[in-house]
This record gives C-alpha cells, structure tokens and sequence, in this order.
C-alpha cells in the first residue's frame, strides 16, 4: 500500500502540467524618481565662460511584464527561473568627443563614452525588503541612493539649503565629492573628468565641477 501511494503521487506529480508565472514589470509610480522621463530630448550644460556641454538623447531602457517559464525539477516539482531586476533607464550622448581617459603615465588606454545617463533598479528581494535604488552618472562620476520607499541620501554628501546654478536658484541641492586620487578602471588609475556634482533626486544633476576646464558646469534651464 505504502509504495501504492508512492506511485500515484510520483504519476500525479509528473502529470501535472508546469504553470508558467508571471515577472512583473517595471512599477510606474517610480517615475515620479525619475528626473529624466523618456521624453526628455537633451540636457544641456553651460559654465561661466558659455562653454556648453550637451548631451543629447541617446537610448531608454524600462523592464516590461513578461512570462516567467517553469519546468519540472529533479523531485518532480515545478520550479520557475528567476526574475530580472525591475528597471528604467535612460542615456545621453554628447558629441564632445574629446574626453580621453589616461593612465598615470599619460598613455591613453581606452576612450570613456561620453555620457550622462540615469537609471532605477526596482529590488523585490526577500532578504532586502521592497526597495528601489537610482544611479546617476556623467562622465567618469557616479552616484547611488535610494528612493524608495524613501529618499536616502549618500551619508557622505554635503547638503546646501540653496545653491545658485548660473540665474537660478535651487534648494536642498546635495554635493557628492568624487575620490580624484584612487579611481580606477581595471588595472589602471585614471585622471578623471569630473571632481564633485550637485543633484537632487527632483532634477537629477544641477551642476558638476569639470577638471578638464577648470570651471561648474550649470544645467540650462
């Protein structure tokens, strides 16, 4: 009777189809983190001297719903593949192609894309909770918070009550300082391009110090 059972159990399991799930896509409410929508054509910089800086829209990127395809494990059962991050994301180009990054020495060891670009990765994860974290880089620089299920802020960033970006004024705008001295690529330690930007997670950058002329670079209105 007892191996009876097992049979039927092992007949059942294995004849039993594999629902396939579902991956859910990207959570729309999280735009409202999202300073440049898919719309946005270009994001233009200029400094004191009316040198600009423009970046012009390149690529988007956003996980949509998708079905999740199951099979059958090594005990009979159905197991499903994971799930991708849910993310948005969105790339600017500038066409100033004379960004070159170079080692200690000065040998050039390869060409940085000239971007600026900004994403949300949406973390479902048992162990981390129901979290969102958003990238925002230019250049070589980069900085990393969160969002949900509220904005925090690099410990480490400097925040000014108001900051003046050319005619206009912003407020709680944040400061990230970029480690000038130790950034590496591979093997390589690089000169980078930029050494501190101002952001804030409602308009993304503000402004950012570039090395290579020696001045801010202010966001066009």
């Amino acid at each position: 009777m007892k191996y009876l059972v097992l049979i039927i159990i092992g007949v059942t399991l294995f004849s039993c189809k594999c629902e396939d799930g579902i991956c859910d896509g990207f959570t729309e409410s999280l735009m409202t983190y999202a300073p440049y929508p898919a719309s946005t054509n270009k994001v233009v910089f200029e400094n004191d001297s009316n040198q600009t800086l423009e970046f012009n829209f390149n690529s988007t990127d956003k996980t949509y719903e998708k079905v999740q395809k199951s099979h059958r494990n090594e005990v009979g059962g159905c197991s499903y593949y994971d799930c991708d991050n849910k993310y948005y994301g969105i790339w600017f180009i500038t066409p100033d192609t004379s960004r070159t990054n170079y080692d200690t020495s000065g040998t050039i060891i390869y060409h940085i894309k000239n971007n600026l670009s900004f994403n949300i990765v949406d973390k479902i994860y048992e162990y981390e909770g129901d979290r969102a974290d958003a990238t925002l880089s230019i250049f070589d620089a980069k900085i990393e918070y969160q969002v949900y299920p509220n904005v925090k802020y690099n410990p480490e960033d400097t925040l000014l009550t108001t900051f003046t970006a050319g005619s206009t004024t912003y407020n709680n705008v944040l400061v990230h300082h970029i480690d000038t001295q130790t950034v590496y690529r591979g093997r390589y330690i690089i000169k980078p391009f930029v050494q501190r930007v101002y952001y804030n997670h409602e308009l993304g950058l503000i402004a950012f110090y570039d090395i290579v002329t020696s001045s801010i670079f202010y966001r066009k209105p």
